[in-house]
């Protein structure tokens, strides 16, 4: 899984005050754009892996849970 975090600057090499200061407005997983919650975004430092935990909070228009079934299995009616 790639996550992006991304800032877009509306002037590219804007060195006024707080210009070195990255603020994300947009957050792609896998290259697609998500919607996230005006919460923190956490990213842990798991230097002795080659993973890092993320941590943010999305908005979601709809949530499924359900069960995968099996190939052949057919789904119960």
């Amino acid at each position: 899984m790639d996550i992006e975090i991304v800032e877009r600057r509306r002037q590219a090499g804007d060195d006024s005050l707080g210009a070195s200061i990255t603020v994300p407005n947009e957050v792609r997983i896998n290259g697609r754009s998500v919607l996230v919650a005006d919460e923190p975004i956490v990213i842990d430092d798991l230097s002795s892996r080659s993973t890092v935990r993320v941590t943010l909070t999305l908005i979601a228009r709809r949530v499924l849970i359900d069960q995968e079934h099996a190939v052949g299995e057919g789904v119960p009616s």
